[in-house]
């Protein structure tokens, strides 16, 4: 879905809610809906975060098999050798 069939959706769920809840619940409402988004967001970043530990450390367990194979041709060392 792009972004402006997400945007529509929204703003019919925002009239809907509007239409059903009076403004205390409208408030209550839009709290829990912010922090759901901020708590979706933090661990998005998390996610991405792990994944990136996990590629670091593949890519430093594949560096470690190359030099105790003594391969001299590994990407790694290619770039370390330009000056």
């Amino acid at each position: 879905m792009d972004a402006s069939g997400r945007n529509a959706i929204v703003t019919l769920l925002a009239n809907l809610l509007s239409e059903r809840l009076d403004e205390e619940q409208l408030a209550a409402a839009a709290s829990v809906i912010t922090q759901l988004g901020t708590t979706l967001g933090f661990l998005a970043a998390q996610r991405a975060l792990d994944a990136t530990r996990n590629l670091n450390a593949a890519q430093r367990q594949a560096l470690s098999s190359d030099l105790a194979e003594g391969e001299t041709n590994s990407p790694q060392r290619n770039i370390e050798a330009k000056p």
